[in-house]
């Protein structure tokens, strides 16, 4: 504002200097008027002298030309991977809760999410960010917080950091929640907070987001609490702390405590509510100075026509003032009227969107039913196949034995030669009958093979051939999800267990696999080695086979 300082000196310049401050006072008196959600009161025109408020026209075009719109944004980078799905299984249904990564060490991970979901689930699966889908272990889940903590075996994600200080009123967060898969960032504010029975706040969100879990999180882009979803309240960092502090997991804990952007304005508006009082108390200052310039006009004709003519010019900057606030309100008008305009355009292009998306959905539907029915009819032509190969199979070994019967054909031989000790040599009468010897031991291991034979709990076969030649070295063979004689479980570890033949027996050992082995019933886990033969019930994780040796 210097351009609009007069250049003479004395009586000019002593009057104008007052009406400068004054106009500075009004500005930073009306700024406070405006935030006064983040400023507790503010200055009024009421508090200053008649002198001022006469110049109220002249804030409107500061207010116009300095004003700030507030904004914030969230970093959805480091979400995305320390925020993970965490879905309970119930048999074939499945509830999906979002999870908060609180720590990954180098083997494993644990996550909080919701004890709702989690509590009486017969397993629970956590999907990372990469897509990968792991089985967890609830650790503990927690009916007063509706906390729980999930322990996971090689999780791959990145840990959260915890908020310093908890939630205040009116603070700016952001919700967020996995549904699919897929991360959602709803923006939102704390709209009041208890302390009893445990510390939590409530927040104001769209309808859209109100019944969902999700992690909470300040403008700093740490976790600032948990919304389970069941509740309507969100639990503060500090229980959240506490309760992994009962499990010793030790999360990482910002160092310096976040100052939103909220919390930026409210300081900087506190160092204009200063400003503004000091300029005040300048305006009462120039009033008493501007009533003494009168007194002294009143007593000399000349001074007095020079004060008119000062007068003058101060009425003519008031009506200038006066103009260009009024196009300041029209500049502003027309900027309403085109936001509006925006307005209906964004609404019109979302309304769009949602169709678009609707239609898409309807059509993936519909090519997954088709899909469905394609396999059903599929899985039908392959049994009905089956089947007819089966009579047909039926038939010839039929005919075989009727043609080769007036031959002296045995059938009983055939079948001796696959398993001996199920058709027996007679044994004289005068011999006591012994123990019959296991296909195992009668024959070199070189020259078997071994079967494991069974399913899983949902009823999913699995089968697996091992060679005897592949026994025959001192390395074995590994069993496991992601080897080449594979299991493909989700209960089965990557390297699950090991068979090996020594001194003529075939061997079994669980390498330290997460979900356990166990033999007829029994656990091997910490035994080491241990002997297996024909007709064994062997459990990898929680797929039950059978052990079959057979002649190659």
């Amino acid at each position: 504002m210097s351009d609009r300082q007069p250049n003479a000196d004395g009586l000019g310049s002593q009057l104008f200097e007052p009406i400068h401050n004054m106009t500075l006072c009004l500005v930073f008196s009306f700024n406070n008027r405006l935030t006064k959600r983040i400023v507790n009161g503010g200055l009024g025109f009421e508090n200053f002298p008649p002198v001022a408020r006469k110049f109220k026209h002249y804030l409107w075009f500061w207010l116009v030309v300095v004003g700030l719109p507030i904004s914030a944004e969230l970093d959805q980078t480091q979400l995305q991977n320390s925020s993970v799905l965490v879905t309970a299984w119930f048999g074939k249904r499945t509830e999906s809760a979002t999870g908060i990564v609180a720590k990954v060490d180098a083997y494993n991970g644990y996550v909080i999410t919701s004890a709702a979901t989690v509590r009486q689930a017969d397993r629970v699966t956590v999907t990372s960010h990469s897509g990968a889908q792991l089985v967890g272990q609830v650790v503990q889940a927690d009916g007063g917080t509706n906390l729980a903590l999930i322990k996971v075996n090689g999780l791959d994600a990145a840990s959260n950091i915890f908020a310093q200080s908890s939630a205040s009123t009116g603070e700016t967060i952001w919700a967020a929640s996995k549904r699919d898969n897929q991360l959602a960032v709803i923006p939102g504010h704390v709209s009041s907070i208890q302390k009893e029975p445990i510390n939590t706040f409530d927040l104001s969100l769209r309808a859209s987001a109100a019944q969902s879990s999700a992690i909470v999180l300040n403008e700093c882009g740490e976790a600032l609490g948990f919304r389970s979803g069941q509740n309507k309240a969100s639990i503060d960092s500090r229980e959240m702390l506490e309760f992994l502090d009962g499990l010793n997991v030790r999360p990482e804990v910002s160092r310096v405590r976040c100052i939103s952007a909220v919390q930026q304005v409210r300081q900087t508006a506190n160092q204009a509510n200063l400003a503004a009082e000091q300029a005040r108390l300048e305006a009462v200052a120039a009033q008493e100075v501007a009533e003494k310039l009168t007194l002294q006009l009143a007593e000399s004709d000349q001074r007095n026509q020079k004060l008119v003519a000062q007068a003058a010019l101060a009425k003519q900057t008031a009506e200038n003032a006066i103009q260009t606030a009024n196009k300041a309100q029209l500049h502003a008008e027309q900027t309403r009227i085109e936001l509006e305009k925006q307005t209906a355009a964004l609404s019109a292009e979302t309304e769009v969107m949602v169709q678009h998306l609707t239609q898409d959905r309807a059509e993936a539907e519909l090519r997954f039913k088709e899909t469905l029915e394609a396999q059903q009819r599929s899985s039908t032509q392959r049994e009905d196949f089956l089947l007819a190969a089966l009579v047909v199979l039926f038939g010839v070994v039929v005919v075989f034995l009727v043609v080769m019967q007036p031959r002296g054909f045995k059938p009983t031989a055939i079948l001796t030669r696959v398993h001996p000790e199920a058709f027996p040599e007679p044994v004289p009468a005068a011999v006591a009958v012994e123990h019959v010897v296991p296909l195992e031991k009668a024959a070199p291991p070189a020259s078997l093979e071994y079967l494991f034979e069974g399913k899983d709990e949902e009823g999913i076969r699995y089968l697996l051939r091992v060679s005897g030649t592949r026994l025959s070295g001192d390395e074995g063979v590994i069993i496991g999800r992601e080897v080449t004689h594979m299991i493909n479980h989700v209960d089965v570890s990557r390297k699950h267990a090991k068979i090996s033949v020594k001194q003529d027996r075939l061997m079994l050992e669980d390498l330290g696999s997460t979900n356990g082995t166990s033999v007829n019933g029994e656990t091997i886990d910490d035994k080491g080695p241990v002997t297996v033969s024909h007709g064994d019930e062997v459990i990898f994780g929680s797929v039950v086979m059978k052990l079959k040796v057979l002649a190659s």
